[in-house]
């Protein structure tokens, strides 16, 4: 049986300016939950580093067992128990 995902996030109707980060970042945080669930969990919006100083966009906890995520932690030897990312919305001509 193949999976069923939901619609497709409509990212054009999202227009630049600090007025939508919110909006950008909770469709994108939605979307990369759907797309890397059971790969990446815990995720959250906003996240506080480094004692407040910094904020991480989206932030999730890594457990992988296998995969791109994976090897980065278990082949390369680099520590990446958190994923980190910046969403930006910038406009292009």
């Amino acid at each position: 049986m193949a999976e069923k995902f939901g619609k497709a996030p409509d990212l054009a109707s999202i227009k630049t300016g600090a007025k939508q980060a919110a909006r950008y970042h909770r469709t994108i945080f939605a979307t990369l939950q759907g797309i890397f669930d059971g790969t990446l969990s815990n995720g959250k919006i906003e996240q506080e580093i480094n004692k407040g100083i910094h904020r991480v966009d989206i932030m999730f906890d890594n457990f992988a067992d296998g995969g791109f995520f994976a090897d980065v932690r278990d082949r390369l030897k680099l520590i990446s128990n958190h994923v980190r990312l910046n969403a930006r919305i910038t406009l292009t001509t």
